[in-house]
């Protein structure tokens, strides 16, 4: 829960608009009522309202991992990767564990490129 309240200002500005199905998984997950869902949609028509209602019901709710499985199923998976992250302290200590493992320049260069390549596709 700490984990979603620390990186609040990045969701509400990088979610995408909860028109674009979030709503619909969670719903679909028993993660949020059909009111509950309504009530986020109907709040505001600005998207950045709606994401931080969205956010307050699923620290409300304590439905963080349903949340992050949503993001995930909607097309979202870098923001549920960064969240799983730990807003990127995960990958940078599995970064930095490789980078120890391997003995040479070329292997490192390697990593860190298939690293890069993974955070920009959200894989």
């Amino acid at each position: 829960m700490n984990l979603l309240r620390t990186h609040k200002a990045l969701l509400k500005d990088r979610l995408q608009d909860t028109e674009f199905g979030i709503l619909d998984k969670l719903l679909a997950n028993d993660c949020l009522t059909h009111q509950e869902t309504t009530a986020i949609q109907n709040c505001s028509t600005d998207p950045n309202v709606r994401n931080d209602r969205l956010i307050e019901e699923v620290l409300k709710k304590n439905i963080v991992p349903g949340f992050i499985k949503a993001l995930g199923d909607t097309d979202q998976k870098h923001i549920a990767n960064y969240l799983r992250g730990n807003g990127g302290q995960t990958i940078s200590e599995n970064f930095l564990n490789l980078c120890r493992r391997s003995s040479n320049k070329v292997s490192k260069i390697s990593i860190f490129r298939t690293l890069k390549m993974r955070l920009v596709s959200g894989n």
